[in-house]
């Protein structure tokens, strides 16, 4: 029983203290490869001690009959609990968790929305300055031919010089606003 309390144990402070860590060694000049393999290597060890713990319970014979059920049985006799108690103490229990657990989720959602929110107007503030605005496209001077669109608040589209000189005239039709024209790709 030990053994699995010490697994579960180690598998839940790996779980939230080797996030922190990697993050950290992310933002030094590590090898990616290496952050790589470390990454998979914890979520290895992590799945392999939560299964060795799982199978250290269920192992009969181990620590007396039926571990988990000696557990239970414990901490009914300590709570002095009917089964109905239990039942609503469970039930009071996996809301508690299910809460915490959706909360958790929001608050990623939200930072992983407000720093790609901050990248894709960061992303556009760099190229307003090297380019210029014509309509709702950004042209930036280079040879190549290069198009791409910017999501989120920025929602700009970018092209290079480089494509404007290759678009046919062909496909250039006036837009009627101040003899502009709007041109497509042959």
């Amino acid at each position: 029983m030990t053994t699995s309390i010490l697994l579960v144990a180690g598998a839940l402070l790996t779980a939230t203290f080797a996030p922190r860590v990697l993050t950290r060694l992310e933002s030094t000049n590590s090898d990616p490869l290496c952050l790589l393999w470390l990454w998979w290597s914890m979520v290895l060890g992590n799945l392999t001690s939560a299964g060795l713990a799982v199978a250290v319970l269920l192992i009969p014979g181990h620590a007396g009959p039926a571990p988990v059920m000696w557990l239970v049985e414990q901490c009914r006799m300590i709570l002095r609990l009917t089964s109905a108690h239990q039942d609503t103490g469970v039930g009071i229990g996996l809301l508690g968790a299910l809460t915490l657990l959706t909360f958790r989720f929001g608050q990623r959602v939200r930072r992983g929305t407000v720093a790609s929110r901050d990248r894709s107007t960061t992303t556009m503030q760099t190229l307003d300055l090297l380019g210029h605005r014509e309509h709702d496209v950004l042209w930036v001077k280079h040879a190549g031919a290069v198009a791409f669109s910017v999501g989120g608040r920025a929602n700009a589209i970018v092209a290079t010089t480089g494509l404007r000189t290759r678009l046919t005239v062909s496909l250039c039709q006036p837009d009627g606003r101040a003899g502009q024209s709007v041109c497509g790709v042959a």
